[in-house]
C-alpha cells in the first residue's frame, strides 16, 4: 500500500465516522404528524423541535455508499499514481 493509499484510507474512515455522528433526523411537526422535515444534527443531540425525531436511515446509508465509491475510485487512482509518475 503506497502512501496515498493511506491517506485515502484514512480520509475514508474519517468521512464514514462523520456521517455516522452528524446525521439526518425525520422530524414530525404538528399534532396529526401529516408534516415532516429532516434536520441534521449530533447523534447524541437529537433535534427537540418536533414531537418525534427519528434517525433517516436511507439518507446516512446514501451517504456512506457514495463515499465509499468516491473512496474506491481514489484508492484505485492513488495506486496508479506512483506508476504514472516514473
Amino acid at each position: 500500500m503506497t502512501r496515498a493509499q493511506r491517506i485515502v484510507a484514512v480520509l475514508y474512515c474519517l468521512l464514514v465516522v462523520y456521517c455516522c455522528v452528524w446525521i439526518p433526523w425525520r422530524v414530525a411537526m404538528g399534532p396529526g404528524r401529516e408534516a415532516s422535515t429532516v434536520e441534521y444534527s449530533l447523534v447524541w443531540a437529537a433535534p427537540d423541535t418536533g414531537i418525534e425525531a427519528i434517525p433517516e436511515m436511507r439518507l446516512i446509508f446514501l451517504r456512506v455508499v457514495a463515499i465509499t465509491s468516491v473512496a474506491g475510485a481514489a484508492f484505485l487512482i492513488a495506486g496508479k499514481w506512483k506508476g504514472i509518475s516514473k
